[in-house]
């Protein structure tokens, strides 16, 4: 199915009604079992998180895409170069796998303080993060995204130019599979005694694994919230202590596979210090990996149960409906935390909410869910040349505001 159809959220919508051009309301109800893909017939439609759907909503030109079947949509030309576009900047031209033009849209002041600054935006595609900052060093590029706080040494002389470092939404986690593993027929060695996942939980350095990982820039969060939600994020229980893990570990000398993404370095990093760390206490951990597209696909070890452990992350939205009820974290099946979830999405009242997601998050890491590690550190470059830029707070495009910047 094409991304459009596979949003939370809007699947409980039960109509809309159109007030004017520029108001529609949205209206949330009951949903018979098929609607929009329903598993089982909804009885009130509720979706506290429904802030999140107006930026997750993409306009699209009705004039455009009526005539066109929604499962059409992927394979029409314009979701490869729009003809119609609604932001600061439509598409001009492009070389494939190595640059974008976007040129200044002139229809974006309509209704708006002002047209865009500049007069285009040229996004540049490297084949590597070494050629990203070669072309940062020599001026090529402006900016640079998806870069770590390692590369600061390679960036530090730039002339006029700056490193930014800051916490981010994406939180990095081990996701351990809780039934059998369909590759080799096993089940993992936790499966059958649940004490090993919180050994292994508890005998990590996660300082050792950051200083490794990202040079000390993550931002270690043990709980499964981040802190960046405050309504939601409290400092979790105390685990199992580092005695008893190593004792857990060493009495029952667990075998199992480690996966992660093959071309990825810092996840690279964190499996050879996860390894050490795990070896040096008693397990036997051998290494695998997928490449990138394989490890998130559908079709992919992760989708099809097919690994022990999985190293992993997500983007956690700025509302905890919007996710916490995903279904298959690492095949979970724990009846409790099903109960606390559809407490939280039941009711919009933020005090039952908050102890529902408080429960959630307890039984969670009781269950060992997931293993949560820390939060990414969200690392960029520019130069001082480019003024009103500012790093997305959320988790939109990178060029949020680039209806503001301007050179000089």
């Amino acid at each position: 199915l094409h991304p459009a159809h596979r949003r939370p959220g809007f699947r409980l919508l039960a109509g809309q009604d159109r007030w004017s051009d520029r108001e529609v309301v949205w209206h949330f109800g009951p949903r018979p079992k098929g609607a929009c893909g329903l598993g089982s017939d909804l009885a009130n439609g509720l979706y506290p998180a429904l802030a999140v759907l107006g930026p997750r909503a993409r306009l699209l030109p009705a004039h455009r895409l009526t005539s066109i079947p929604p499962l059409s949509w992927a394979l029409d030309p314009y979701f490869q170069q729009p003809d119609v576009v609604s932001g600061p900047f439509m598409p001009k031209g492009a070389v494939a796998g190595r640059l974008l033009d976007m040129a200044a849209n002139p229809q974006y002041s309509a209704g708006r303080s002002h047209a865009p600054w500049l007069d285009g935006v040229t996004y540049r595609f490297y084949n590597g993060k070494a050629a990203m900052i070669a072309g940062l060093q020599v001026g090529e590029a402006d900016v640079g995204f998806h870069l770590l706080p390692g590369d600061g040494s390679e960036l530090s002389g730039i002339p006029r130019s700056r490193t930014a470092s800051s916490a981010s939404l994406q939180g990095e986690f081990l996701s351990p599979n809780h039934a059998l593993n369909t590759a080799t027929g096993r089940a993992p060695p936790w499966v059958a005694n649940p004490a090993i996942l919180a050994a292994l939980s508890g005998v990590l350095d996660r300082k050792a694994l950051n200083d490794a990982a990202f040079a000390g820039g993550a931002l270690v969060e043990p709980g499964l919230f981040p802190a960046l939600l405050p309504g939601y994020s409290f400092p979790p229980a105390a685990g199992t202590s580092i005695v008893e893990a190593r004792s857990t570990l060493a009495s029952t000398k667990p075998a199992f596979s480690l996966l992660t993404v093959c071309d990825s370095s810092p996840r690279q990093a964190e499996q050879t210090e996860l390894i050490r760390q795990w070896d040096a206490a008693g397990a036997s951990v051998s290494a695998a990996c997928a490449p990138r597209s394989q490890f998130f696909g559908s079709d992919g070890p992760n989708a099809q149960g097919a690994f022990d452990l999985s190293l992993y992350s997500n983007r956690w939205e700025p509302d905890p409906s919007s996710w916490a009820n995903l279904p298959n974290w690492g095949r979970c099946h724990d009846q409790r935390l099903d109960e606390d979830f559809v407490a939280g999405a039941a009711t919009l009242d933020p005090a039952k909410r908050r102890a529902a997601y408080v429960d959630a998050t307890a039984e969670w890491l009781r269950y060992a869910c997931t293993i949560p590690l820390y939060l990414w550190p969200s690392t960029l470059q520019r130069t001082l040349a480019l003024h009103n830029f500012l790093p997305n707070p959320t988790l939109g495009t990178d060029a949020w505001n680039a209806a503001d910047w301007w050179l000089g």
